[in-house]
């Protein structure tokens, strides 16, 4: 009976193993020889989250395939699969790798100077947000998952960003008191939307940057003639003082 028992628990083990390293159709995640978290693996995993993000942007979540994921990275299909267990997986890691923008206004300079940094930073990766939020309602019924990845990954981290950004200007007195953080979101997806329309010259990089800080700055600053870097803090508020009755 104890030999039955050993006999039957290892069984048990056998297919725990089985279950977790297979999917459901019984195939391997990770064949047997191949090694995983090595720098060839990360950057292989991350080749592919890049083309994923370039593919879902432009053909949508309902046209997103695993075949024009390995067409455009040069990773064939197996070792995309060895990589991301299904379309769903593969769409959702490619949402986050859109930049939060953290960091992106952390140089030295004039505020200005600071907001045309993180403008030139985003230049070459505008396009996606357009794209990708478009998709996201599409399927935001049927997919949830994609709206609640581009919410809590990019949306909300963008909007700590910004409101870090602006709170610093609030207190330096060189941003508008009553400036919020989606004001300046609704701004940037706005002209995102333009350049994706064709609007020109928003289109070309250098005229984005310069145009996009212009009219950033306009929305944020106390005074837009400036740079922000003579800015006087407020005056706090005095109190009354109390008067003496007799």
């Amino acid at each position: 009976m104890k030999d039955e028992a050993n006999v039957t628990r290892a069984g048990r083990i056998k297919a725990d193993i089985r279950d977790v390293d297979r999917d459901a159709s019984g195939r391997r995640k990770i064949p047997k020889g191949i090694r995983t978290g090595g720098a060839d693996w990360n950057r292989i995993h991350a080749l592919i989250a890049e083309a994923a993000l370039d593919h879902l942007a432009d053909a949508g979540y309902t046209a997103f395939s695993i075949e024009a994921v390995a067409a455009a990275s040069g990773v064939n299909k197996r070792t995309i699969y060895r990589h991301y267990d299904t379309k769903l997986d593969l769409a959702l890691t490619a949402i986050r790798q859109m930049p939060t923008w953290a960091g992106w206004t952390d140089i030295e300079g004039s505020p200005k100077d600071r907001i045309r940094h993180a403008a030139s930073l985003g230049t070459h990766v505008r396009r996606h947000i357009v794209g990708i939020t478009a998709t996201c309602l599409t399927h935001v019924d049927n997919t949830p998952e994609l709206m609640d990845t581009l919410r809590h990954q990019v949306l909300i981290p963008r909007e700590k960003a910004i409101t870090s950004f602006l709170t610093e200007g609030k207190k330096a007195g060189w941003a508008r008191p009553a400036v919020t953080a989606w004001q300046v979101l609704a701004l940037i997806v706005g002209m995102d939307v333009s350049v994706q329309l064709g609007s020109n010259p928003l289109a070309q990089p250098r005229k984005w940057t310069s145009l996009s800080t212009d009219a950033l700055w306009q929305l944020i600053a106390m005074d837009p003639s400036g740079d922000g870097s003579c800015a006087t803090k407020p005056a706090p508020r005095s109190t009354p003082k109390a008067t003496a009755t007799g």
